[in-house]
């Protein structure tokens, strides 16, 4: 029930933050970020495309993992959970 739940409300978030993206304010990103935090967490299909995502786009990938490291611990672990360079029995 949860799974579904959280699914949606990052799709919802993921799509309001492209929406307000361009206002002066950067409220977009911050509903991009947890929509898309959601969504990862929630689906492992979502989780499965950033990870390829990441993994064809290295400059990408350099650049997550620069801020990862700046990020709370519990988005930290989601973007982590994305990381090509993980071994598969890891995840």
């Amino acid at each position: 029930m949860l799974r579904p739940a959280g699914a949606a409300l990052g799709v919802v978030l993921l799509a309001a933050g492209i929406v307000t993206f361009p206002l002066p304010l950067p409220i977009g990103a911050v509903l991009m970020a947890i929509g898309a935090a959601l969504l990862i967490t929630a689906s492992p299909r979502a989780a499965r495309w950033v990870r390829s995502v990441r993994a064809r786009h290295p400059h990408t990938d350099a650049r997550v993992r620069d801020v990862e490291e700046s990020l709370p611990r519990a988005v930290g672990e989601v973007v982590e959970r994305t990381d090509p360079a993980r071994r598969r029995a890891d995840r």
